[in-house]
């Protein structure tokens, strides 16, 4: 709906208030108990997430284009009901088969040894750092092409779907390049041993690697084929690729 600036607040504000909740918990609360800590970050993100969901449905109820309240049972909700069913199950279903693949790769670098789970842990942060950019195209582009889909300008759909691409790539690029560039003050600054250390240096080559890859494969899948209606094919790319190379693999 284009309410860019009131998401950007809310994200950045409850981002805010989720690393302040997370440092009181474990710097303040119980510094020498980690279980305790690590069970109230949880409770804390927790709180933080209902907070953001609190603020979208008084946003939408004061001022929103669309207004909070229960479905109705007429023609127009069965017809969307149904579009809901064709475009949107595979979507859910594709975030079900890539998280599930994705937790399950956690717990086999978990079978390798502590050293390795910690290393996954810092690469993580740091490959979710940066491709925020890479993300950000893939969502800013599919909300540009269902506009210019929606009102049926098809040339402005291709030439906006060419320059994603193009968008995307260089993020993904200067992704890796970013990850590079931290990786020295990374391994200098974290406090893990040897092993673990060599682990993360590995990881963070791979991840750099990966990025370029990642910002093309998720504005295009996520992104541009999504705003066109074709939601089927990244579920199909990522129940193969996941469940059919990379589970087996692991």
């Amino acid at each position: 709906m284009e309410k860019v600036r009131f998401s950007a607040a809310v994200s950045s504000g409850t981002l805010v208030l989720n690393i302040m909740l997370n440092a009181v918990c474990i710097f303040v609360l119980f510094p020498g108990d980690p279980s305790a800590a690590v069970l109230r970050v949880a409770v804390s993100t927790v709180v933080v997430r209902f907070a953001e969901l609190a603020c979208c449905v008084v946003y939408s109820l004061r001022n929103g284009n669309i207004r909070f309240g229960l479905p109705l049972c007429d023609g127009k909700q069965k017809l969307l009901l149904r579009d809901f069913v064709r475009y949107a199950i595979p979507i859910l279903a594709n975030y079900v088969v890539w998280g599930s693949a994705f937790a399950l790769t956690n717990a086999f670098i978990g079978h390798i040894s502590s050293d390795a789970v910690a290393a996954n842990a810092i690469a993580n942060v740091i490959r979710n750092l940066a491709i925020v950019l890479c993300l950000g195209v893939a969502s800013g582009g599919s909300v540009l092409l269902g506009k210019f889909l929606g009102s049926g300008d098809i040339e402005s759909a291709k030439k906006a779907g060419i320059w994603i691409y193009v968008y995307a790539l260089f993020f993904g690029i200067l992704a890796a390049l970013l990850v590079l560039l931290i990786r020295p003050l990374t391994l200098s600054l974290v406090n893990i041993n040897a092993t673990a250390l060599a682990y993360l240096d590995m990881m963070l080559i791979i991840t750099a690697i990966r990025c370029a890859g990642k910002s093309l494969n998720s504005t295009i899948t996520g992104g541009v084929f999504c705003a066109g209606g074709d939601a089927k094919f990244a579920f199909w790319c990522d129940a193969v690729v996941m469940w059919g190379i990379i589970m087996p693999l692991g």
